[in-house]
């Protein structure tokens, strides 16, 4: 099967990160290594489970995205890790150096360009399925009939039918869902008191669009209504913050997704640099 595999690389950097943080990993020069550390190892991983020949790491912008301009406090405290931020360069470095194609697009996030690559080849003959690695929820919106997302962590993948017995809605309906739930891991404000539950309830009889539960506020529970009205401006954007963009100046052919040669000189100094072992040393 021709696959291509999309990695969400914020969300492995932090996850990465986050696992061997107690750890502390520095290099000879007290430079941090941990999520360099964590990263490779991750990804190695994936390697050596899919060995694809299409694959892609997408990153965020490092300059400020359109969302932190409508809203900021997007992502609060997440974006400001100062200690993780100095690893990015070495990371995609390290990426380069082992031949896999990565992406960063200036004023976009690792999800729109994911988001951009899955609109373009999702329809078209070049590849037969499409995956993405990432646990966090908004990527569940683009997720198809060929189009799974896959939770590495606690080694799930979903499809559709994976995403409505997660969430209680259609793919389609996710950035719905999300506007009126909110999402804490990027600080998405949603609508108080309107949670997991209540949210698939509202969007299946009365969605599957903000216009369409706007529109029928006068036929649901009045508690719902309330707080829906209450919390309009939050939902509105909060929708804008969760919906994946289409970037339509990313130009990407498909042989800018295939692995190239590694670099095993490049990465022995790499190594030695940041004294990490290499796959064959580990």
């Amino acid at each position: 099967m021709k696959r291509l595999l999309l990695v969400d690389g914020n969300n492995f950097v932090h996850r990465a990160y986050h696992r061997f943080k107690k750890l502390e990993f520095t290099n000879r020069e007290g430079f941090p290594t941990t999520a360099i550390y964590g990263f490779k190892n991750m990804i190695e991983r994936l390697l050596k489970d899919y060995n694809p020949e299409y694959i892609c790491i997408c990153f965020d912008s490092k300059e400020e995205t359109f969302r932190h301009k409508i809203y900021s406090q997007y992502k609060g405290e997440r974006s400001k890790n100062s200690i993780v931020g100095m690893q990015y360069e070495h990371i995609r470095k390290w990426c380069t150096l082992m031949g896999i194609p990565w992406i960063a697009y200036p004023g976009y996030e690792a999800d729109d360009i994911i988001g951009t690559l899955v609109w373009k080849y999702k329809y078209g003959p070049n590849f037969e399925e499409i995956l993405i690695f990432s646990n966090d929820k908004d990527m569940m919106q683009l997720v198809r009939p060929n189009v799974k997302q896959v939770d590495t962590m606690r080694n799930i993948v979903y499809d559709i039918k994976g995403v409505i017995q997660k969430l209680g809605v259609h793919p389609m309906k996710v950035v719905t869902y999300l506007s009126l739930v909110g999402d804490k891991s990027d600080n998405i404000p949603g609508c108080a008191g309107i949670g997991k539950t209540g949210a698939p309830r509202i969007i299946n009889e009365f969605g599957p669009l903000l216009t369409h539960i706007h529109k029928n506020l006068s036929r649901m529970k009045e508690k719902d209504s309330r707080k829906i009205k209450k919390d309009w401006d939050n939902i509105a954007l909060s929708y804008k913050l969760a919906k994946i963009r289409n970037i339509q100046d990313l130009k990407v052919d498909i042989g800018d997704l295939h692995r190239y040669c590694v670099d095993e000189e490049g990465l022995n100094e790499f190594y030695h640099k940041f004294d990490i072992k290499g796959e064959d040393e580990s």
